[in-house]
């Protein structure tokens, strides 16, 4: 799992050297292939605003997919530090970006995420469009409060498994079947061509 996170990271930040999220072109490429998006919607004014959104959003479900279904918030918040969209909290309170949690996040990729991406994850991709679902788990310390994330209603239909592990293997160039698990899975729920190159 930490080789996973590892290489998609490594993936992302070669692909911008600032440490930024991918270029919008990127998002939208990944985003109208990946989904049910009509092309009015993706070559759309508004949707390069949006794209970064839902690239982040498909990143995240691709994290979970390849996770069996669920990541903890632990296991969430780091791989989006690794990206280069979260900041802790203590972080941001006390100016030690660089030595305390990884490298600040960029301004503009902040403003991305009005400033705060675990309240863009927690308010708007679980509480408002529903793309995940948080459960609330018993953690090895009874006293903190921790959280499972896994695909929610919305996510369940608009976007399609195959889809994901098409993206993580274009990412690790490999063929669907490396990942047994989840290339039967999605076998078993989308049919056997669902896996077929276009």
């Amino acid at each position: 799992m930490d080789k996973m996170i590892s290489d998609a990271t490594f993936y992302f930040l070669v692909a911008d050297q600032k440490k930024s999220l991918i270029k919008d072109a990127i998002f939208l490429s990944i985003s109208c292939k990946r989904t049910r998006m009509t092309r009015t919607y993706c070559t759309s004014t508004g949707a390069r605003r949006k794209m970064p959104r839902w690239g982040l959003t498909f990143t995240i479900l691709g994290l979970i997919f390849m996770s069996n279904g669920k990541v903890s918030d632990d296991t969430l918040f780091k791989f989006l530090k690794l990206l280069g969209v979260f900041e802790e909290e203590r972080a941001k309170k006390t100016g030690r970006g660089a030595d305390q949690a990884g490298d600040p996040v960029d301004p503009e990729v902040s403003e991305l995420f009005d400033g705060d991406t675990k309240k863009f994850v927690n308010d708007i991709l679980v509480g408002r469009q529903h793309y995940l679902k948080r459960d609330r788990v018993q953690g090895p310390d009874p006293e903190v409060e921790a959280y499972e994330y896994s695909w929610g209603e919305r996510a369940e239909f608009e976007v399609k498994k195959s889809d994901v592990l098409k993206m993580v293997c274009e990412l690790y160039e490999c063929e669907p079947r490396m990942f047994k698990e989840q290339y039967d899975k999605v076998k078993e729920a989308e049919g056997d061509d669902a896996l077929d190159t276009e």
